[in-house]
């Protein structure tokens, strides 16, 4: 059986790195494909699409995820091929002359090329699990703006580290902490790109954290959760004035019923912002979360649609 891997590697932009075949391949010269090739004895299918990308191109890969798995069958051989997702690293410079020449590509441009094998699927089937993207609408304060990722919001995020503050807050160990580096920034972005309502929270034109919700439209309601990664821009009543923009959004524009949430009890700063937005605690999920040798609750709260526009009034 034969094991073919290749990769879809994809920029913070949404263009497509694609490489047109040499003009001297007995197959499909001159045709545009994916970065790939041929799995090796002993090699992992991850191994193979590193290899392969690292001998064609010079770069590393990272970010990888499991696109598709194909099973191809004729009259003597039995194929699987293995698509994955990525970015790369580095200066791209061409190792091989397999390759004629490469080239970065927009959606709307694939039509114009002409690929090889089942590329173009794969293409299609990336795009089509990152359909649901970043649909926040921008949401005004007095003094931040809530809006969706930009780029240039993963610089800010890197310069803000992984701190002792942050980390304990979200229930992370806090005894071995590690840097925060360029690529966890960048699964950062996408992370928070590839949710529908997710907004950065903009503070003096710098990203300071970020404001999700995950929204159940049977049910109509809406599970909140909020952080602020620059710990400088703490208990300034920020995350309060990011909480009562989403809610705002969330029972006047979706028409939500309820929005929730839960946070760890020991977290009292966060408590005490959403309870001056009108959360009440519902109750208490004892010791579910095992957090640096010790067992933590979890504080459940919610907010209704009434109880909401009732606080507005008297307010």
């Amino acid at each position: 059986m034969n094991i073919g891997c290749s990769v879809v590697i994809y920029d913070l932009e949404g263009k497509i790195f694609i490489a047109q075949r040499s003009r001297d391949k007995k197959i499909a010269p001159l045709q545009w494909e994916n970065i790939g090739g041929h799995l090796e004895t002993n090699e992992s299918l991850e191994e193979c699409i590193r290899r392969e990308t690292k001998e064609e191109i010079g770069c590393e890969l990272f970010d990888l995820n499991l696109l598709s798995v194909v099973v191809k069958k004729d009259e003597k051989k039995q194929f699987v091929l293995i698509a994955f997702s990525g970015r790369i690293s580095g200066d791209i410079q061409l190792k091989t002359d397999e390759i004629e020449k490469v080239q970065w590509v927009n959606k709307d441009e694939l039509d114009s090329f002409d690929f090889c094998f089942d590329c173009r699927k794969e293409i299609d089937i990336f795009f089509k699990k990152r359909r649901i993207m970043n649909q926040s609408p921008e949401l005004i304060g007095q003094r931040i703006l809530l809006r969706k990722p930009e780029k240039k919001d993963i610089e800010d995020r890197l310069n803000c580290g992984r701190t002792y503050e942050y980390v304990r807050g979200c229930g992370g160990d806090t005894r071995k902490l590690k840097p925060f580096t360029k690529e966890d920034a960048f699964k950062w972005f996408d992370f928070i790109n590839s949710n529908e309502y997710e907004w950065v929270i903009e503070f003096e034109n710098k990203c300071i954290g970020t404001a999700r919700l995950t929204i159940n439209e049977k049910d109509k309601r809406g599970k909140y959760a909020i952080g602020i990664f620059d710990v400088t821009k703490l208990s300034m009543g920020l995350g309060t004035e990011a909480t009562n923009l989403v809610l705002d959004y969330s029972f006047n524009v979706l028409k939500l019923h309820r929005v929730d949430l839960r946070v760890l009890e020991y977290n009292r700063r966060a408590i005490c912002c959403y309870e001056k937005c009108g959360f009440v605690k519902e109750g208490v999920e004892r010791e579910g979360a095992f957090i640096e040798d010790r067992w933590e609750s979890d504080v459940i709260m919610g907010i209704l649609e009434d109880e909401f526009h009732r606080m507005k009034k008297a307010n």
